[in-house]
């Protein structure tokens, strides 16, 4: 059916102009921010002032439709990540400059994990709204900063858009737009996703207004992805160009094909000829006629790419990729603030892209990467394509600084394409000193930690005296002991900037806490200081009968089987990582007897147990947002089980082959006391798979205790229909008449080609004396 694609009337379509150049005064003013992570849920996030509404509720026009008469899609609206109520949220937090990801919460609109689409229409679509912020006292520029990840799809309509308003929205004004490259929308200027943050000049639209707002819409879905973004700052910088020199570029690569420019370099891990290539214009837009999903739609006809499938010549089979292209000698000696500029289009597939920082003129690249791409969304789905702007700190006050774009994949993936490299430097202000954290008794419950208030009583060391520069926020991270991914992260941005609250640490184990200060003007960051041990016990009034984090496994784990590269999964290329054991802790039992083939991925065959790198390097479609897992975790993967032979069946119920059973040993557990079960869990839903925890006593009958189920019903499962990801999870069985020992099982069932589910930090408590708040009829599932 052709698709009718317009924009409504009340979008004033002015299109403003990225900020690529130009230097500014830096009288560093601030009129707006946002980082999210004061709130707990959507309703205090709305009573702060923002605004989520579908199109059919903002413009008050009657009933809108999708295409397929459907009506809007509410579950696609936009909402605050870590919402216990709200179903979307399990995305990772979109990328910050470095192209890691930000910490704390976000805003989402996520139209694939939704029940129903829009049918594509573009007058369906979803809005959310900032409170109104006053700009009057800007003379000059205004510049919208933050950070987005944009997945869109690569056939799909989906738009989306940025919206400026400086009259409290009475008109509003387009000043930047996304689209997925199947919508008639696509043009060389709007085309693709974003990874990492925009810098948008919105001065025509807000200096010297009183009531600016900026909204964001997500619209057209059919079978898009979602949105996401976070920190948002409207400010007077022009990031990377304030009070800046111009020390290398910009570097167009616009000489003849295949000759790079003078003093850089590459190397390759194929041989002459299939390398990074220059003006490479295999798949650029221009040759495959028309914007096409995974092509190079955004970039000139002039560019730097390395097409891993094609490897630049129509190679394919010849291994894994390890391709570098380094700049020319830099001299950066005269500035303390260097920022790296470049314009970055990539498409995800099992790819690593990464730009490195030499300041010995190449001898050594510092192993950190300066900006990172590790996969970011789903794999072969649409390119994203950014304009980075990136502080080095390494390289302040340095004179032989190189770069090198460093890509990496198994081998016959998709593609990097870079341009407009430039070197800006700038004297401001300098980055303050790693602060330690102090607490006067650093042991929590549950109880506290899961609460509004969060854990409080942190307090760091003073922001640096020795540097330039006054004291803008504080950051802090939190990460189980042993662990590098964080847990939970935030910032103090008002009020005592030494003082931190953490929220976001739902489940019993040791942790550490670590915080680092940035300045006010550059928001210049200094390091993150020692880390602070901390511990979260289990609930108030309680006493821990069992434990189990699998991570004792540890020493039995094997390398890829089916998963190696050249196999039927084939994803690991990496032969000599350990990953995988079908092999459970002791008095553990896997229960594959309903399990209705034995042909597909081996390492997936029932629950099995791996680490999260392993499973992620697999494959990743949102494993790597299992953030609360530490070493070895449990997992039931029918996804990946199903990519040989299709052996995890049909998708539909009655043909569907992925049947396991996940048991405890027998815990003992005292009479007359009333249990409550905790452990972190990360589970993806898709229609036929079921998922339960049941638990019996004594060899008695099982009884539910937790049920998944059933992709677009809202009702029936304790998941709402929808994926409940990286979550802590707490249940409560009611007290035993007699001393008596308990069996918990997880039982994932009914899977075809469907999703996962993933356990980790299993513990079982009982209750032992009375306290306010202590009851176990207090405690629920939660987020």
């Amino acid at each position: 059916m052709r698709k009718r694609i317009f924009v409504r009337g009340l979008f004033v379509l002015s299109i403003g102009a990225l900020c690529l150049f130009g230097v500014t005064p830096s009288p560093a003013a601030t009129y707006f921010s946002e980082s999210f992570d004061s709130y707990s849920d959507n309703s205090g996030m709305f009573s702060a002032g923002w605004v989520s509404r579908n199109f059919q509720e903002l413009f008050d026009n009657g009933d809108v439709q999708g295409t397929n008469g459907q009506p809007h899609n509410e579950g696609a609206k936009w909402g605050l990540k870590g919402d216990p109520q709200f179903p979307q949220g399990g995305r990772i937090n979109p990328p910050d400059r470095n192209g890691g990801t930000t910490g704390g919460k976000y805003i989402i609109s996520d139209s694939d994990n939704a029940p129903i689409s829009d049918g594509g229409n573009p007058d369906a679509g979803y809005a959310i709204t900032s409170p109104a912020f006053n700009c009057s006292s800007a003379a000059g520029s205004v510049y919208l900063h933050c950070s987005i990840g944009a997945i869109l799809n690569d056939n799909d309509t989906a738009v989306f858009e940025v919206y400026v308003s400086g009259n409290n929205g009475a008109t509003w004004n387009l000043v930047l737009q996304r689209v997925s490259p199947g919508s008639p929308l696509s043009t060389t200027a709007n085309a693709d996703g974003i990874h990492g943050v925009v810098d948008i000049d919105i001065t025509a639209h807000a200096a010297g207004n009183a009531q600016v707002k900026v909204r964001f819409t997500s619209r057209a879905n059919s079978d898009g992805w979602w949105v996401t973004v976070d920190d948002i700052v409207v400010d007077d910088i022009n990031y990377g160009f304030n009070n800046a020199t111009t020390l290398f570029g910009p570097e167009g690569f616009a000489g003849a094909a295949d000759t790079i420019p003078a003093g850089w370099a590459r190397t390759t891990a194929h041989g002459a000829g299939n390398q990074w290539q220059v003006g490479y214009l295999n798949r650029h837009t221009t040759v495959v006629a028309g914007i096409i999903g995974q092509s190079i739609n955004r970039l000139d006809t002039t560019y730097a790419t390395f097409e891993s499938g094609e490897d630049g010549f129509g190679v394919t089979g010849d291994g894994a990729d390890n391709e570098t292209l380094t700049t020319p000698t830099i001299n950066c000696g005269s500035f303390n603030q260097i920022f790296l500029h470049f314009d970055s289009e990539i498409a995800p597939k099992n790819e690593v892209a990464n730009v490195l920082v030499s300041i010995d003129n190449g001898t050594t690249f510092d192993p950190a990467p300066v900006w990172t791409y590790n996969n970011y969304g789903d794999n072969d789905e649409d390119s994203t394509y950014t304009h980075h702007v990136v502080p080095v700190a390494l390289a302040a006050n340095q004179a032989q600084v190189k770069f090198r774009f460093l890509f990496q994949t198994a081998g016959d993936e998709l593609y990097w394409a870079v341009d407009n490299v430039l070197v800006t430097g700038r004297n401001g202000d300098t980055a303050p000193d790693a602060p330690t954290i102090s607490h006067a008794n650093p042991t929590f419950t549950l109880n506290q930690a899961v609460s509004s208030q969060g854990l409080t009583g942190f307090n760091t060391t003073a922001y640096s005296t020795s540097g330039t520069g006054t004291h803008g926020r504080t950051d802090w991270q939190v990460l189980r002991v042993g662990g590098t991914t964080p847990v939970a992260s935030g910032s103090t941005t008002t009020g005592d900037l030494t003082a931190i609250r953490i929220n976001g640490v739902e489940s019993p184990g040791n942790y550490v806490v670590r915080a680092r200060h940035v300045s006010l003007q550059d928001q210049v960051a200094g390091l993150y200081g020692p880390d602070l041990a901390f511990t979260v016990g289990g609930p108030q009034f309680t006493v821990q009968r069992y434990c189990e984090d699998f991570d004792s496994l540890a020493g039995s784990l094997l390398p890829a089987a089916s998963e190696a590269v050249g196999q039927c999964a084939g994803g690991i290329a990496d032969l000599f990582l350990l990953g995988w054991t079908h092999t459970p802790p002791a008095g553990w039992n896997v229960d594959n007897s309903e399990l209705r083939t034995n042909n597909g991925t081996l390492e997936w065959y029932g629950w099995s147990f791996a680490t999260l790198e392993f499973w992620v390097d697999a494959d990743d479609q949102d494993r790597s947002a299992f953030t609360k897992s530490l070493g070895v975790l449990a997992i039931a993967d029918a996804d990946e089980y199903d990519d040989c032979n299709g052996a995890a069946g049909p998708d539909n119920t009655v043909d569907a082959a992925y049947y396991t059973t996940l048991s405890s040993p027998p815990i003992a557990i005292p009479a007359n006391e009333p249990i409550l079960i905790t452990f972190d869990s990360h589970y993806r839903q898709e229609n036929p798979q079921q998922a339960e925890v049941t638990v019996s006593f004594d060899g008695g009958p099982t009884q539910q205790i937790l049920y998944y189920c059933c992709e677009g019903d809202p009702v029936t499962g304790d998941n709402a229909g929808v994926d409940v990801q990286n979550a802590g999870i707490v249940l409560n069985v009611p007290a035993q008449p007699a001393n008596s020992n308990m069996v918990v099982n997880w039982r994932y069932f009914t899977a075809s080609n469907d999703w996962f589910w993933a356990i980790d930090n299993f513990c079982v408590y009982s209750e032992v004396g009375p306290g306010e708040g202590s009851s176990v009829d207090d405690w629920n599932l939660y987020e």
